[in-house]
């Protein structure tokens, strides 16, 4: 009976005051709107613990109470503090079935590496299976993909080691011609034409060194 009591004056309590209620972070999985299976929300958990420098939740929300996503989602990490003190570096998934609105809120010290571009493949990767209202694969595919991200495991392409450029290219194949150019020449003419090739190797390095990022 108390229980009762406490509830309903906490659900006046939060009307009158026009004050946002935020569900208790009761751990890294929060099914507030009660779509997930236990079976999902082990997956997650085991998921979701295997990462030791960041912390990552998902939170499913019966209501957003009138708000725009953006603004619960952003309310509702301060409130509960997401990630290290001092890092700001926690990310919420919040899928909110009611609403049909799924985002993924992100601390300012992951900003760099889980971006609005990322966040949105990730998003977008999820949809199918928010169409379908499954949303326990919907939530795990989200929380897989915003892992490897922070991981550094996906979403990149293969370096500039793997992958020769066309402008490596051409410098390689130009060295390799100069060197033979060098080789070819009379012994009288190989310092000059040593000179030569070294000055235009630094005029390009120059050049490419004020083209790069």
């Amino acid at each position: 009976m108390m229980k009762k009591f406490f509830f309903i004056f906490l659900m006046l309590f939060c009307l009158a005051g026009k004050a946002l209620c935020f569900p208790a972070l009761t751990g890294q999985v929060v099914d507030d709107a009660q779509i997930l299976s236990p079976q999902t929300e082990r997956q997650l958990i085991t998921l979701l613990q295997s990462e030791k420098k960041h912390q990552v939740v998902v939170v499913t929300l019966a209501s957003l109470e009138e708000k725009s996503i953006e603004d619960y989602g952003y309310q509702l990490g301060r409130h509960w503090g997401i990630g290290e003190k001092g890092n700001d570096n926690g990310v919420l998934l919040i899928i909110a079935p009611n609403e049909k609105q799924v985002r993924i809120e992100v601390g300012y010290g992951l900003e760099g590496v889980l971006t609005d571009a990322i966040s949105s493949i990730i998003l977008n990767n999820m949809t199918p299976s928010l169409k379908e209202n499954n949303y326990n694969q919907a939530a795990l595919i989200g929380a897989q993909q915003i892992l490897k991200v922070i991981h550094d495991e996906t979403f990149k392409a293969h370096s500039s080691e793997e992958i020769p450029t066309p402008i490596a290219i051409i410098l390689t194949c130009l060295i390799l011609w100069l060197f033979i150019y060098v080789a070819m020449a009379p012994k009288n003419d190989r310092a000059r034409r040593l000179r030569f090739i070294l000055t235009l190797i630094s005029f390009v390095s120059g050049s490419f060194s004020h083209l790069a990022p």
